[in-house]
């Protein structure tokens, strides 16, 4: 796994501006040692619509899912939030067969976007 940025765009930026706390008063913050900023939130009426994140407490450290998707990291002033997401393979032998193919393509709803900058890994083996 790697990690993906995914741009949260005007959604963050309008948080930041507001100057909202981390998290809804009465709500946790935490999921293990990440701090989960609103408009993300654990549990029932502690996020916006569509953000709302899975503290996993069976796991050491405790891991944050949302939408079964790892999160590792978020970003306010850079309104980005960083998730694992599997390395895409597409191998052929020398006759040009494909004999590896997985596509962990991660597919978000507007107004989310993948990194076009930041998400880069180049690897070559001769």
């Amino acid at each position: 796994m790697v990690g993906v940025y995914v741009m949260l765009g005007s959604v963050i930026t309008t948080t930041v501006a507001q100057a909202l706390p981390q998290a809804l008063p009465g709500c946790p913050d935490k999921c293990g040692n990440l701090t989960i900023p609103y408009p993300f939130g654990i549990g029932a009426n502690c996020h916006r619509a569509g953000f709302p994140i899975v503290c996993n407490t069976s796991t050491e450290p405790p891991t944050a899912l949302w939408a079964n998707i790892i999160v590792t990291a978020f970003s306010l002033d850079e309104a980005e939030m960083q998730v694992l997401q599997y390395i895409a393979r597409d191998c052929y032998d020398k006759q040009g067969n494909n004999t590896i193919n997985n596509d962990p393509w991660l597919r978000l709803p507007p107004p989310f976007t993948i990194s076009d900058t930041k998400n880069k890994f180049n690897c070559c083996w001769l």
